[in-house]
């Protein structure tokens, strides 16, 4: 090891660790880019076909008649991501590889981001091994390398956390206003990418921001101020607490909803025979249409007689065209498939006898428990499932899921290596506090809201620069102990 460090090559990257990082994941990431570009591999990430087509749509200015009851809300409720594809469809035309641009510059400034906030807490080697690990990580280099809102989400995380890192006691007020004002500009962006995890991350960056190193009266005063005012600006109530209140009461609908039909499904189904409901699915909105009900791999949409564009066809699916880097026109459908499109939107219904239910793709009606002790009971579960399944001795019906479970053997030792970590640096708060936090509120919240393997390991993601920060305080502790004691 010592002999690397001395290479050019390590004498390099000690000296410039944010920028190595940067060069090797952009290097890994467009390595991936091109490689699905060239073999028209598109099977690992299939809901990147319908931030691309929305962008299109848009682009084209028929978002309003394009996928009607879905593509206009998916826009809205992604627009931060889908609105930056958008603007550069404007430009160039419909390039697929635009969007993978996107999506790669926003994973290179994660691994960037994940770097520059350890050098805060661990020496060069760890902190560039911090880095290096959201660089490579599989699961990361693909959803950065196709056009998915992942990494921007991921951005505005490992942001935020550098911002708190950089403050200290002795930051004045001009200062800390800038971080607030980062962190909530941070929120709002994730506002329009996703609402739940927009939640917790101003929870935890309040959290986080009170503790602080500095005057505690005036950190307090700021954390409650970025609490209250930033999602109250943005019509989200005061501490985005309608959010919350909305969500408590529909866990065991999303958790429903996101096991039915899925191919990792963690959480059994009940059926339910229904004689007579109270409560019935919503009527057709506009458009001659029919609601259909649906599984949690199927958005709720409405479907028609003509052709995402508003004229005649077959209605079998929206459409998209777009090009390849050679310019060639390829139209495709596109998959209706996405497990986390606005759950708690969704209808439900109730029986005579007060039992809630939903009803599947098959028309089966499938009982709803949203009671607190039903939460609990799938928190166990849950738990384990968003932080280390699928594993590798589970069976695999399909390549995406064998490969998530191949990079799950890195995740249980991560966890246990970055709560070390988290234990033995507690006293840097200023460093510490966000990702702890964060990674703490991701699992749980994960726990009683998920309901498959899929959706569990891909929001799992999203601590990973969190994991590494802290798993390299934890490797540096024990690397240094071991020193410490073999010099005794």
């Amino acid at each position: 090891m010592k002999a690397l460090w001395d290479s050019p090559a390590g004498r390099w990257m000690s000296e410039r660790p944010v920028l190595s990082v940067a060069l090797v994941a952009l290097a890994a990431r467009v390595v991936a880019a091109v490689a699905l570009n060239v073999t028209d591999t598109w099977s690992l990430a299939p809901d990147a076909g319908q931030y691309l087509a929305v962008a299109e749509a848009a682009a084209d200015g028929r978002l309003e008649v394009f996928w009607l009851g879905y593509g206009e809300s998916l826009y809205r409720s992604t627009w931060a991501y889908t609105g930056q594809v958008t603007a550069l469809f404007e430009i160039f035309g419909p390039f697929r590889s635009l969007g993978q641009a996107v999506s790669v510059a926003y994973g290179v400034a994660t691994a960037a981001a994940t770097t520059a906030i350890a050098l805060r807490l661990v020496r060069v080697p760890f902190a560039l091994a911090a880095g290096l690990l959201v660089a490579l990580a599989p699961s990361q280099v693909l959803w950065s390398s196709v056009a998915l809102r992942e990494s921007l989400v991921w951005v505005f995380l490992a942001l935020s956390g550098l911002l708190l890192a950089r403050l200290q006691a002795s930051s004045d007020l001009r200062r800390v206003l800038v971080v607030v004002a980062g962190l909530g500009g941070a929120y709002v962006g994730l506002v329009h990418l996703r609402s739940q995890t927009a939640f917790l991350m101003l929870w935890a960056a309040a959290c986080a921001l009170a503790v602080s190193p500095g005057p505690r009266r005036s950190r307090v005063v700021l954390a409650l101020l970025l609490l209250v005012a930033v999602p109250w600006s943005v019509g989200r109530g005061v501490a985005d607490l309608e959010f919350l209140n909305r969500s408590v009461g529909r866990l065991g609908t999303v958790r429903t909803y996101m096991a039915m039909g899925a191919e990792g499904a963690f959480v059994a189904s009940t059926p339910y025979v229904v004689a007579t409901t109270t409560t019935m699915l919503p009527t057709t909105p506009t458009g001659g249409g029919v609601v259909v009900p649906v599984s949690p791999t199927e958005v709720p949409i409405v479907t028609t007689t003509g052709t995402p564009d508003g004229g005649s066809g077959s209605g079998s699916g929206p459409t998209t065209t777009l090009r390849t880097p050679t310019g060639e026109a390829q139209t495709e459908v596109v998959p209706t498939t996405t497990r986390h499109a606005h759950v708690l939107d969704r209808p439900i219904e109730e029986s005579d006898d007060g039992q809630k239910f939903v009803v599947d793709l098959a028309g089966q009606a499938v009982a709803v428990h949203n009671d607190l002790s039903a939460s609990l009971s799938a928190f166990p579960r849950g738990l384990v499932a968003v932080s280390v399944r699928p594993v590798p001795w589970e069976v695999a019906v399909s390549s995406r899921r064998s490969m998530a479970a191949a990079e799950s053997i890195l995740w249980l030792p991560l966890f246990l290596v970055a709560g070390a970590g988290a234990w033995v640096r507690r006293r840097e708060t200023g460093v510490v506090a966000y990702p702890a936090l964060l990674t703490t509120v991701v699992l749980a919240s994960g726990a009683v809201t998920h309901g498959n393997l899929g959706t569990a390991f891909r929001h799992r993601g999203q601590i990973l620069w969190a994991l590494a920060i802290l798993s390299a305080a934890g490797a540096q502790w024990w690397v240094d102990r071991r020193r410490t004691r073999e010099a005794g």
